[in-house]
């Protein structure tokens, strides 16, 4: 996890002052603690604190592409760099890091906005375009890496997170009570709106481009049904092989990182899964966490502890009581930036 953040004063030649784009990089400073940096260029600005896991070395963010002209921040993960760089690499293109950051932006140098399509992975990034003065923002097909942004009066804000956005004196936090009443309806807000007024979330699937004073948001990918009742004809078997070949090149590509990757143990049936395809992929002594409750009722330790000695993992667990929920979920509000309907991410908060 890594935080971005970023100011576009895009109708007028107002510079972005360092000191505020600082400071909304320390109200997200939770999400990089590793490195923090920022990138000026006249009325732009961009920022990003990271949280180091691929090329701890060289993958300081705001990062170019080789001809100097592309600036990226980026929040996530691609998990199919390796085989994109060696894609630019055989067109000639040379790298400078061996980061997957590097990946993204010489792929729209490249190949433009296309290039989306190529990327397997969880992220939201921006890229500034110096010579054509465009700024390029872009979330993950499924919304895992947040986005955020606030477009008024020639100015465009954007953050990993609301509290970012909020740092910026034009910005006045106003709640929309529309989107209180879709939280209590969807347990969320329905995309691209946030609880507060004027500000946005890039929707999953989708990327923003600011271009000679326009927004234009447009979708890039989009879950695919069949038509008509069209459905594939396989039988059981075939679809279990194809079912267990998805899920293990997903879990496999996953584990590409430079520092110990762990896995979150629950007892239940997903993570059981991948936690055995781990072991599979990666026979080596594997780290995993979970939690247990003191109310009897919740705890579901035997079924961790079965699964955990069953994979030979090093196993690790918190006990949760009601009264460390209870202390930690006003913490949980300030990160979730949303109402709370449920308790339930306090204890993973905990973990």
């Amino acid at each position: 996890m890594c935080g971005i953040a970023g100011i576009f004063n895009y109708t007028s030649d107002c510079n972005v002052s360092a000191h505020l784009l600082e400071n909304m990089l320390l109200a997200i400073n939770h999400r990089g603690p590793d490195e923090r940096g920022i990138y000026l260029h006249h009325n732009l600005g961009l920022g990003s604190v990271r949280l180091s896991i691929i090329d701890l070395a060289t993958g300081q963010q705001p990062l170019s592409d080789a001809s100097g002209n592309f600036q990226i921040v980026f929040n996530g993960e691609i998990f199919n760099y390796i085989e994109l760089k060696d894609e630019l690499e055989k067109k000639g293109y040379q790298f400078k890091t061996k980061s997957d950051t590097e990946v993204i932006v010489a792929s729209y140098a490249l190949w433009g906005i296309d290039f989306i399509t190529k990327l397997n992975g969880q992220f939201a990034f921006a890229i500034w375009d110096k010579q054509k003065r465009e700024l390029l923002l872009a979330r993950d097909r499924v919304g895992i890496c947040p986005l955020y942004y606030y477009n008024k009066n020639g100015t465009f804000i954007f953050g990993s997170e609301i509290k970012a956005i909020l740092q910026h004196p034009d910005v006045v936090p106003e709640m929309s009570v529309n989107a209180l009443c879709q939280v209590f309806t969807y347990w969320s807000t329905l995309t691209p709106a946030t609880l507060f007024k004027d500000i946005f979330e890039v929707t999953p699937g989708h990327y923003l481009k600011i271009k000679s004073g326009a927004v234009e948001v447009k979708p890039y990918w989009k879950l695919q049904y069949p038509q008509n009742g069209n459905f594939r004809n396989i039988s059981l078997q075939d679809a279990r092989e194809e079912l267990d070949e998805i899920l293990t090149d997903a879990v496999r590509i996953r584990l590409r990182a430079d520092v110990p990757v762990a896995a979150y143990l629950s007892g239940g049936l997903d993570s059981t899964t991948t936690t055995a395809l781990i072991k599979k992929i990666e026979p080596t002594i594997l780290n995993t966490f979970s939690i247990s409750f003191a109310d009897h009722a919740f705890d579901e330790s035997a079924f961790q502890k079965e699964a955990s000695v069953f994979l030979n993992t090093n196993h690790k667990s918190i006990d949760c009581t009601n009264h460390e929920i209870s202390k930690n979920f006003p913490n949980v509000v300030w990160h979730s930036e949303s109402p709370m309907l449920r308790t339930a991410p306090a204890p993973m908060y905990n973990l």
